[in-house]
């Protein structure tokens, strides 16, 4: 799977549900089983500090505006902003 600007990957994942599955060093990731979809959220200290995150609910990823996605683990959405 080629990667995806972050543009293509929202008009085509945004409204995937995903849930809070963990959190390290500023980063905070949400997954999708049934897809074996995984996105990162945040990425500098600025950026999670503003976030209320819950782990019982489901969230777009168009709501997360992630910085990184996976599928099966091979990232297809890198945004280096």
């Amino acid at each position: 799977m080629k990667e995806l600007s972050y543009k293509e990957f929202i008009d085509k994942y945004g409204q995937v549900k995903v849930k809070f599955s963990s959190y390290y060093k500023y980063s905070f990731s949400f997954h999708n089983e049934e897809m074996n979809l995984s996105v990162g959220v945040g990425s500098n200290h600025d950026d999670i500090y503003k976030m209320e995150v819950r782990a019982d609910k489901e969230y777009t990823i168009s709501e997360l505006e992630p910085y990184v996605a996976f599928i099966k683990n091979k990232i297809i959405m890198w945004d280096s902003y």
